[in-house]
């Protein structure tokens, strides 16, 4: 940021703090704003955390973190507006947006039309898919009203999150909305840092490069994204679902999000290698012994799983299921390490890909889930239809070129990672049972389990895909380097 834009930024976010308290405390008298008697001071602390989103900018140099605090509020206003339907409110408001717009130009970041159209996107996407925001004509007190959320939740009969006890429930003629401290901080933090990584990810791997080259480090950035945003999104679709895994859910998905991002800017964008990567360094015997007592210990557990009757739980179930893939693949790794290496094709390595997920998806079919848990033979079927997922897939990443096998990785582990998006969305949107022989609390828990088993196979397999486009690159422009020197006769 520079001491030139310093003072035009300030005036413009001056004005926009303007506009913007003059219609609440103008509201909040007149009854444009209508609180219950309990929700009032709660309703003033959130102005004033609105507030303060607004003066960050004014007390930081970092305009990439000016950006993301600008708009996010600027998002809401938008949303204010257009929901609330009154003139008053339009007229105060809209000056408000368009002023903290003007500070948003002033800041020296890239891309802020499609960073700006990204978050738009991501929170209309959180906020619909979580049911924060619901669409309800309906009569209300005031234009803007607003109450207690554990009034609210209590008064229809259900429990109020451990997130939620300050939360607040904001009605319009024509939409309720949900918001309290840790869903707009969470949902704050979300989503800029998945707009970030997008445009990091995208960039990184698509910048100066041309032809054939661009399109297919384009699909690694595609598939990157893809696991980015499973990783940031679903979390906040299960904000007010769950109650006793959902913190520690909650902040595992905000750490690899920044984790991410502190690989990126650290290692990925400077041409760096992280050092994770080299996990595999050990001695062949070392690992051999290692891979085998996993291996062993895992069986050990799942055979006393049985006998203690738990094929019944969806939890130990499909976490049977995640175990033998995870066996699968080190089983391959041993074949991989002791015989002599051959190389597959790419025609091999997607049939083998397709394979190994319709191997997984197909336990998930309710009809065949059924047979799984009342029949051993059915169950032992499912376990070694695992554990072939597994070892097929641990083919193609380790017999495959580089760049397919990172790409198809990361391709599986996104078709798994969909598994518990599509068991939250069938439950809790469409209010329906995917198997009947499981009440709907076991299954919230079996998409939750299943999805913080997941997240940090995602996370690695898309550091692993960074990573191998990262060195092909070098690789290359250390071969184009050499080639010119050699043909300059130095």
């Amino acid at each position: 940021m520079s001491r030139r834009s310093f003072p035009l930024k300030a005036i413009f976010l001056i004005l926009s703090l303007f506009f913007l308290d003059f219609y609440i405390i103008y509201g909040y008298f007149l009854g444009l704003i209508f609180t219950s008697t309990d929700s009032t001071s709660l309703f003033f602390v959130s102005a004033f955390v609105v507030n303060l989103f607004l003066i960050f900018p004014l007390m930081t140099k970092r305009d990439g973190a000016s950006f993301y605090s600008i708009m996010y509020i600027a998002v809401y206003l938008i949303a204010l507006v257009i929901f609330v339907g009154n003139l008053a409110t339009t007229l105060l408001i809209v000056p408000s947006i368009c002023a903290a717009f003007l500070a948003l130009f002033t800041l020296r970041t890239g891309y802020k039309v499609t960073k700006g159209v990204s978050m738009v996107a991501v929170l209309v996407f959180m906020d619909f898919l979580g049911k924060v925001l619901v669409i309800s004509p309906q009569q209300v007190p005031g234009p803007l009203t607003i109450q207690l959320l554990a009034d609210r939740l209590t008064t229809v009969g259900l429990p109020v999150p451990i997130t939620e006890y300050f939360g607040l429930f904001i009605s319009t003629r024509y939409l309720d909305f949900i918001t309290g401290p840790f869903e707009f901080l969470l949902f704050f933090f979300i989503s800029s840092l998945l707009v970030e990584n997008y445009h990091r990810i995208i960039l990184l791997l698509t910048k100066k490069r041309s032809g054939l080259l661009t399109a297919g480090y384009g699909a690694v950035s595609a598939l990157g994204c893809q696991c980015e945003s499973a990783i940031g999104i679903f979390p906040a679709a299960t904000l007010l679902v769950f109650n006793f895994l959902l913190v520690p859910f909650l902040l595992l998905s905000v750490v690899l999000l920044v984790l991410t991002y502190v690989m990126i800017v650290r290692y990925y964008e400077p041409r760096r290698f992280p050092k994770f990567p080299h996990i595999f360094s050990l001695k062949k015997r070392s690992k051999v012994m290692l891979i085998e007592v996993l291996i062993v210990l895992s069986q050990i557990l799942v055979v006393a799983g049985i006998f203690f009757h738990l094929q019944d739980v969806p939890i130990f179930l499909f976490g049977t299921s995640m175990e033998m893939i995870l066996n699968g693949f080190l089983a391959y790794y041993l074949v991989y390490i002791l015989l002599p290496r051959r190389t597959i094709g790419p025609i091999l390595a997607t049939v083998l890909l397709i394979l190994s997920v319709l191997s997984v998806l197909l336990w998930f079919i309710p009809g065949i889930t059924i047979k799984a848990v009342t029949n051993p033979f059915w169950f032992s079927a499912m376990s070694y239809s695992a554990f072939m997922a597994g070892f097929m897939i641990s083919i193609v990443y380790f017999s495959s070129s580089p760049y397919i096998g990172t790409a198809f990785i990361e391709a599986f582990a996104v078709s798994l990672g969909i598994i518990p998006i599509v068991i939250y969305y069938v439950v809790f949107s469409l209010q329906r049972s995917i198997w009947s022989f499981w009440t709907g609390a076991q299954q919230a828990d079996l998409s939750i389990v299943l999805w913080i088993v997941m997240l940090p196979f995602m996370w690695l397999s898309t550091q692993k895909s960074l990573f191998e486009s990262i060195r092909t690159h070098i690789s290359v422009n250390t071969q184009v380097a050499e080639k010119a020197v050699e043909s300059s006769g130095l």
